[in-house]
This record gives C-alpha cells, structure tokens and sequence, in this order.
C-alpha cells in the first residue's frame, strides 16, 4: 500500500460493493486523494467484523504501547508494512496472524519524479467500482486519557 489513495465511493457504493453495512452516524467522507500523513479515517473491514465497515485511523499504533510520544512517532513508522519483514518488525508481528483486515479503496497513486516534478500515476479498476488492499489493524488506549484508538496499516 501506498501513502496516498483515492476512496470517492458513496457509503451505499461501498456497502454494495464489499457486502457489508456502515453505521449512518460514521463520519465518512468521500475523497478524491486521502494522504496517511493527514491521518484520516478511512473504511476498513476487519476479519473479527466482517459484516461491518468501520473507519478506523490510518497509521498502526500498537497495543502495547504506553507512552503518547511513542505511539506518535510509531504512527507516522508505520502507514505501510513490508511483507518481507511482517514477522520481524515488532509493530506487526504481534498482528499478522491475527488481526488483519480488508482495506478500501478505488485505488492508489504512485509517484515518478521527472526533475522537480512529481508525477502522480493512479493505479485502480477499470470501472473503479473498488476493491481492497490486504492491512493489519489494532486497538490502542490512550494511557492517561483512556480515549481508544483503532488503527490500521
């Protein structure tokens, strides 16, 4: 996965789409180009939840963490997780074989540098109707606030 993807589908496009249901009240707003470094919600479904899209926070912050400015800095090391060091990176290793999840989207943008320009090239469907991105997810609980999190890479 990429840093940057498109996710312009309707609620009703998605719900049809991947065959399961969004709350109403879910702040889901469609966009053209949604950047990890914006930290966004974005539509996910989990295994544990398969009838469900949830939008969950992009950038996997792992349960165990106990300290804000770890988690901060963890977040932001882990938009992407490279299939040859799932089992090795300790953000991951704890989730790969658990909690995974479906990620969604139209499709991503990819990058090509000509001089100064940066070229986006946007990979998808033909007929853009979806489709999912394989991710990892898991739930954080602020330690002094108690707020929790679900993320995901």
């Amino acid at each position: 996965m990429c840093y940057v993807v498109k996710i312009d589908l309707t609620r009703e496009a998605l719900e049809k789409r991947f065959g399961a249901t969004m709350d109403a009240a879910a702040p889901f707003t469609p966009s053209t180009r949604v950047s990890a470094f914006s930290l966004p919600l974005h539509p996910v479904v989990t295994g544990s939840e398969s009838g469900s899209i949830q939008l969950y926070v992009w950038g996997l912050i792992p349960y165990w963490v106990k300290d804000e400015k770890l988690a901060d800095d963890l977040r932001l090391k882990t938009f992407n997780a490279r299939s040859e060091s799932l089992s090795e990176k300790p953000s991951f290793r704890h989730v790969v074989n658990r909690k995974r999840c479906l990620v969604l989207t139209n499709g991503f943008y990819e990058w090509q540098t000509d001089g100064k320009r940066k070229i986006p090239y946007f990979i998808g469907l033909k007929d853009e109707t979806g489709f999912a991105l394989a991710g990892l997810h898991d739930t954080w609980t602020h330690p002094l606030t108690g707020e929790i999190l679900n993320t995901f890479t």
